[in-house]
C-alpha cells in the first residue's frame, strides 16, 4: 500500500498531465460539494418562488457565458502553450468574450418579456440590469481563465479560484443578499463566480506576468477565427 502511494505521489509530482487531471477533478468535486451546500442554505433563506426565479437567471447567465466563449476556451488550450505572444492571445480572447457577453446579455434583457415573463420584475431596476450584465461578463471571463490555466499546465489555480474562492463565497453571500429576494439568489451565485473571475485574472497577473489590455490583434484574431 505504501509503495503504491509512493508511486502515485511520484507520478503526481513528475507527470504534468496526471497532476493537472487530478486538480481538475478536485475542482469539480469541491465546486459540486460546496454548490450543493449553497442551495441547501438558499432554500432556508429564500422562498420557493424566489429560488425558481433566481435559478432561472443563473441558468441564463450560464448559457450566455457558454455561448460567448465561441470556442475560445479550446482555442487557447491549443495555441497558448507554444505561443510567443501569450498576452496578445489572452487579451484578444478576453476582449472578444467581454464584447459578446455584453451583447448577448443585453439581447436577453430585451427579450425577457417574451422569453421569461415572470423574470421581468427582476429587470425593472437599472442597477439590476447592469449587475446582470457585469456578472455575466465576469462569469464568461472566469470560464476562459480555466482554459488559460489548463494551457499553462497550472490547473491548481483553477482549484483555488473556482473550488475555494467561488465555493466558499457562495456559502456566505445568501446571508447578505437575503433582502433582495429572487435577485439575491442570482446575485449570490453570480457574484461568487465573479469573484472567481477576478481572482483568476489577478493570479495570471502576479504569477504569470500577464498584462491585461483591451485589444484585438488582427493576426491573432484571424488565426483564432480560422481555427
Amino acid at each position: 500500500m505504501q509503495k503504491n502511494l509512493k508511486i502515485v505521489w511520484e507520478n503526481f509530482q513528475n507527470d504534468i498531465l496526471f497532476r493537472n487531471s487530478i486538480y481538475l477533478m478536485l475542482t469539480t468535486a469541491v465546486m459540486g460539494g460546496l454548490g450543493f451546500i449553497f442551495w441547501l442554505i438558499s432554500t432556508r433563506i429564500f422562498t420557493p418562488e424566489e429560488i425558481g426565479l433566481g435559478s432561472t437567471m443563473v441558468s441564463a447567465m450560464s448559457l450566455i457565458s457558454l455561448v460567448s466563449l465561441f470556442g475560445l476556451n479550446s482555442t487557447l488550450i491549443r495555441f497558448l502553450p507554444t505561443s510567443k505572444n501569450r498576452n496578445g492571445k489572452i487579451n484578444t480572447a478576453f476582449t472578444i468574450v467581454t464584447l459578446t457577453s455584453i451583447i448577448f446579455s443585453t439581447i436577453y434583457i430585451y427579450l425577457i418579456p417574451n422569453l421569461s415573463p415572470k423574470v421581468i420584475e427582476l429587470t425593472n431596476n437599472k442597477l439590476y440590469i447592469l449587475g446582470f450584465i457585469a456578472i455575466t461578463v465576469l462569469s464568461s471571463i472566469n470560464s476562459l481563465t480555466d482554459s488559460v490555466f489548463i494551457a499553462l499546465r497550472s490547473s491548481q489555480f483553477s482549484l483555488i479560484a473556482n473550488g475555494f474562492i467561488v465555493g466558499v463565497s457562495k456559502l456566505f453571500l445568501p446571508i447578505f443578499f437575503s433582502s433582495l429576494g429572487a435577485y439575491g439568489v442570482f446575485g449570490s451565485s453570480g457574484l461568487a463566480i465573479g469573484f472567481g473571475g477576478i481572482s483568476s485574472v489577478l493570479i495570471l497577473i502576479y504569477k504569470f506576468g500577464y498584462i491585461p489590455k483591451f485589444s484585438l490583434e488582427k493576426e491573432i484574431f484571424k488565426k483564432i477565427f480560422e481555427y
